[in-house]
């Protein structure tokens, strides 16, 4: 009972909030319960104390409240609608108080494990002091602010240990990859830089210092971006150009041979050409053959199956050609 009176106590009421309190839950129980009381009588006693809801409290009125809360009490009914009331109340505040104590009490456990894993880190000196000060507010119970905040000093407190852990994640991460990169290009102009900042890093990660390590990482990072990265494009750029050249050459080198090919076909068909016509020099001669056109008429007439040509004669221009021939029979 004395722990709760004192847990009870952490919520203060003034003299004012608490008869306001009381007149509005009257005036709840009367409109729920209109035949408890002579209508006209309470409406007098509410009318009298309405000041006091306005937030004046004076003699008069605190006399008049007086008089309303005598005149109610005397109803048994209203009697057990009040302790309802209040203890609805109480138990809510009661429930309040062990919430805030609840949360302060796993927050202990979690520092103090947190500090037997973790003697000499940056923080454990933070913990201890959090530890003390959260056990202090848990015994003293001198106020519900006083339990709140002190929930939110332990909530930063565990906010920065996750960050700087994370943020040591990120280092231990950020290291093998820097060897990765001093592997590749030792050789480079980019080598002594990653060296460098392989060692810096390592030093951060030993000398656990969280605001040095939230810097060194952004730094890493940027330099990989603008150096590392940036480099590595460079290469690709310079690569992909050379695979373009070297495709562009292959490509000219390509449509020269299928020039010369070409050309070579053209002077080979020429050649047989001419050495057809060489052949069929005389049979021209018979027909009289002697431009291009005519040749190439007479050289189409001739390989028609079974022709017997006996004779062609072209007018001026070739405008008018008579052959004279026949078909052999087919028997």
């Amino acid at each position: 009972l004395k722990i709760e009176k004192k847990k009870l106590l952490l919520f203060s009421e003034t003299e004012l909030e608490n008869k306001q309190k009381f007149i509005n839950y009257t005036k709840e129980f009367v409109e729920k319960n209109p035949n408890t009381f002579d209508i006209v009588e309470i409406a007098k006693l509410f009318i009298s104390v309405q000041s006091i809801l306005d937030g004046d409290l004076n003699e008069i009125n605190s006399k008049n409240f007086d008089d309303l809360a005598k005149f109610t009490r005397k109803s048994s009914v209203f009697k057990k609608y009040e302790e309802n009331i209040l203890n609805k109340e109480k138990e809510i505040k009661l429930n309040s108080v062990d919430n805030e104590l609840n949360r302060l009490n796993e927050q202990l456990i979690e520092l103090k494990t947190y500090i037997t894993k973790n003697l000499g880190s940056h923080y454990s000196n933070d913990a201890v002091k959090l530890i003390e000060k959260t056990e202090k507010e848990i015994k003293e119970l001198n106020s519900l602010n006083n339990l709140k905040s002190t929930y939110e000093e332990n909530k930063n407190l565990f906010n920065l240990i996750e960050s700087y852990e994370e943020n040591l994640s990120i280092a231990k991460t950020l290291l093998p990859d820097l060897k990765s990169y001093l592997v590749k290009y030792m050789s480079s102009d980019l080598g002594p830089t990653i060296i460098e900042k392989i060692e810096i890093l390592e030093k951060t990660i030993e000398e656990k210092n969280p605001d040095n390590l939230d810097s060194i990482i952004k730094e890493t990072n940027e330099f990989i971006e603008t150096k590392i990265l940036k480099y590595e494009k460079q290469i690709l750029d310079e690569k992909r150009k050379k695979e373009e050249k070297l495709a562009e050459e292959k490509r000219k080198e390509e449509e020269r041979l299928a020039e010369e090919k070409r050309k070579e076909k053209e002077r080979l068909a020429e050649e047989k050409r001419k050495e057809e016509e060489k052949k069929l020099l005389s049979t021209f001669k018979k027909y009289n053959a002697k431009t291009q056109f005519q040749k190439d008429f007479v050289r189409s007439l001739l390989s028609i199956p079974n022709i017997d040509l006996r004779s062609v004669k072209f007018s001026s221009g070739d405008r008018l050609i008579e052959i004279d021939g026949s078909f052999a029979s087919l028997n």
